[in-house]
């Protein structure tokens, strides 16, 4: 039997092999989950990566490997009008991103909206911009969203601080990482 796979090719010739093959495979693709959810953004499977709220209201992910990270939940596309410029991009019109349960999230959950996550809390995500089709006019990697606003009063209230969109940083967010 052959595989191909992670630019390697292996042959085996027993199937206990390819039953310890297959296991070492499964925990890379968990351990490329981690890393996607750390590095970048995960795209959210209700049925895999739950999104879990814990008794203050903060929100964290489940991975496939029952992992659970802090994590910021956001929808990852922007639909813009035809003829788009990146230049046009006002930040106040994006999506915002949440880290706390509020309405807002319950509402996109409710309505089945696509949703990504991370747990990368460097301030700039993973974003799209498509077209009425659903077609990718722009992508950026590095896109500075804003807050929403229920999330920012949940933190406000639960550490007793005055942030608003416009100062709130995304870095805050770790001091309720482990609670």
């Amino acid at each position: 039997m052959t595989i191909f796979g992670f630019g390697n090719i292996l042959k085996l010739s027993t199937f206990n092999e390819f039953l310890t093959e297959v296991e070492i495979f499964t925990n890379s693709k968990i351990s490329f989950d981690r890393l996607i959810l750390l590095e970048k953004s995960l795209k959210l499977d209700f049925n895999i990566n739950p999104i879990m709220i814990n008794n203050i209201g903060a929100t964290f992910v489940k991975l496939s490997n029952g992992e659970i990270f802090r994590s910021i939940i956001y929808v990852e596309k922007q639909i813009v009008p035809r003829f788009f410029s990146p230049q046009e991009i006002l930040i106040e019109n994006l999506n915002r991103y949440h880290f706390y349960q509020c309405q807002n999230l319950s509402n996109l959950i409710q309505k089945g909206a696509e949703l990504s996550a991370t747990a990368n809390f460097n301030g700039f995500f993973k974003y799209s911009f498509v077209n009425n089709s659903g077609s990718i006019v722009y992508k950026n990697q590095n896109q500075h969203l804003l807050a929403c606003k229920n999330c920012i009063s949940e933190f406000n209230k639960q550490y007793g601080t005055n942030y608003n969109v416009n100062n709130f940083r995304t870095d805050l967010i770790t001091v309720s990482q482990n609670e």
